[in-house]
């Protein structure tokens, strides 16, 4: 891997600035309801049901004395994680190996699949560990609460599994239950100081004030990129340069402000701007992050940054091409207010890898790809596709798994889908295709593909994606 100097991280920031400024930008016009909220991440809800725990207490203040488990019921949540969902569980994500939660929740996933109730028991002191040792050592809990809470979940683990649904994945969210009324973790003031304690954590104090790299503001209370994007340290390749805590603010420093901006900003790209459906794939997942830049438009005029970019959100979760899975389609149908910037995330459990950056492509260029996909579909087939979302899939169909759709993939194929990424990231970047070496490579698949029963509308589409990249290559020479 290439090391990165001082003076090429500088560059390699002052080149990627504007990225980092539009990301910045999503926040604008989003009011936080408390401190913590532009923390507060939102939960998987996919093939999960949340198993709910109450811990009956003496008191709501701390340190509280745990007294049993009064209560607990399994909740699906069809319609997604709601913001009131998300101040509730308090919920965020973890980097590194460490030994707290923000919160007393556990993410059991798989684990409670096979046999719950031996499973189970073997997750309690997993529990005590991760979760309740921690809070009662910050004295949320009175000393030998955590030896107490796990002895409750001990006796009750009959009941508790017996709930478990084995068809789904489990998250397991402890509340408190007090004159029998339950409060979930946000409910409870202790609860959101320990959460924001936490946060503390991300920062270093300065003895001398430095310039935030985003604001300019000056600060002496400074954290990293690294922070915001789990795939943004020196040794992964091809992103941000984060840094560690220690030497924040000589490379990239940010203050609280922007980081609470940057982080809210990433929750409404994951939660409005992100599919995983161009290129469909598991273990590892391919998830497509679209970050808009308002181009254009001043601050002083009529229509702000903040409306264009609310404007542009809305339409996104109200127009058809999303409830579709068309998201290319609907950034084509964008005016020249907005350009949009491509990162292709390769995501396996709680690891981020960035597989591509694409900067500032335009509506324009999205349209000129799209009509030369409308022009190649009339040409091959009898229906004619105008769908830039289907190109881009039927690239990605072509080249991985030669025509055949299937759930599960071969470590070559694996190998195509980063291959297939490439080759859409330079695509969306105005690069020219090498189709010879593409031809050479469909050619040394045809001993195999001819063995197969649908070998001619294979060979087909080969000739079909080689067309299309090279009327492409014309379009961008």
């Amino acid at each position: 891997m290439m090391k990165t100097t001082p003076k090429g991280v500088v560059f390699l920031l002052e080149v990627l600035m504007g990225f980092i400024n539009a990301i910045h930008d999503l926040s604008e016009g989003i009011r936080l309801k408390t401190p913590i909220s532009a923390f507060l991440q939102d939960l998987e809800t996919k093939n999960t049901k949340f198993l709910e725990i109450f811990i009956e207490v003496d008191t709501l203040e701390p340190p509280m004395k745990p007294i049993g488990i009064s209560k607990a019921c399994l909740v699906e949540l069809d319609s997604g994680f709601s913001e009131a969902q998300r101040e509730s569980i308090l919920f965020k994500a973890l980097s590194g190996n460490v030994t707290w939660q923000y919160s007393p929740l556990y993410q059991a996933g798989k684990d409670l699949q096979k046999k719950p109730e031996e499973s189970f028991e073997k997750m309690i002191p997993k529990i005590r560990k991760r979760v309740f040792n921690d809070l009662e050592k910050e004295e949320i809990f009175v000393e030998n609460s955590a030896e107490k809470i796990e002895q409750f979940l001990f006796e009750n683990r009959v009941t508790l599994s017996d709930l478990v649904d084995t068809a789904s994945k489990t998250t397991i969210v402890f509340g408190i239950r007090h004159h029998s009324k339950c409060h979930f973790p946000g409910d409870l003031n202790c609860f959101r100081e320990y959460f924001n304690e936490k946060i503390q954590r991300d920062f270093k104090e300065l003895k001398q004030s430095t310039k935030c790299s985003i604001c300019s503001a000056e600060t002496q209370k400074v954290t990293n990129l690294s922070n915001i994007f789990r795939f943004s340290t020196f040794d992964k390749p091809g992103f941000l340069p984060g840094t560690t805590l220690k030497a924040a603010h000589k490379v990239f420093p940010i203050c609280e402000s922007c980081y609470r901006k940057m982080m809210v900003s990433r929750r409404v790209i994951k939660t409005s701007f992100s599919n995983t459906y161009t290129i469909p794939s598991n273990d590892p997942f391919i998830e497509i992050w679209i970050v808009p830049e308002v181009v254009g438009v001043d601050s002083g005029k009529k229509f702000s940054k903040a409306s264009v970019l609310r404007n542009f959100e809305n339409y996104i979760h109200n127009n058809a091409c999303m409830r579709e899975k068309r998201m290319f389609d609907a950034l084509v149908k964008q005016d020249t207010n907005l350009n949009f910037h491509f990162l292709f995330i390769e995501k396996q459990q709680a690891k981020e890898g960035l597989m591509q950056m694409i900067e500032d492509v335009s509506p324009s260029h999205l349209k000129k790809i799209q009509v030369l996909w409308s022009k190649n579909s009339r040409e091959f087939t009898r229906s004619g596709s105008e769908s830039l979302d289907t190109c881009f899939s039927f690239l990605r169909l072509v080249y991985v798994c030669d025509s055949e759709l299937k759930n599960s993939y071969t470590i070559e194929e694996k190998f195509r889908q980063q291959k297939v990424v490439e080759l859409i990231s330079r695509i969306l970047r105005k690069e020219q295709i090498n189709t010879e070496i593409l031809k050479r490579e469909f050619v040394s698949r045809f001993p195999k593909i001819m063995h197969s029963g649908n070998f001619k509308k294979v060979i087909n589409n080969q000739f079909r994606m080689i067309e299309f990249l090279e009327d492409y290559n014309k379009e961008v020479m």
